[in-house]
């Protein structure tokens, strides 16, 4: 029994770090496409 609730929790947290991984990797995109755009005005 104590396994199988390790087990699920150990799942939960799975699905709620790759969430929150999705929701920082969509800023960090945002962040570097901002710092491209920007540097690109800088050349020219």
């Amino acid at each position: 029994m104590i396994f199988l609730v390790l087990l699920i929790r150990m799942l939960v947290c799975l699905m709620y770090v790759q969430r929150a991984t999705k929701k920082k990797l969509r800023v960090w995109r945002r962040k570097i496409n901002n710092l491209k755009r920007s540097e690109q005005k800088k050349t020219k």
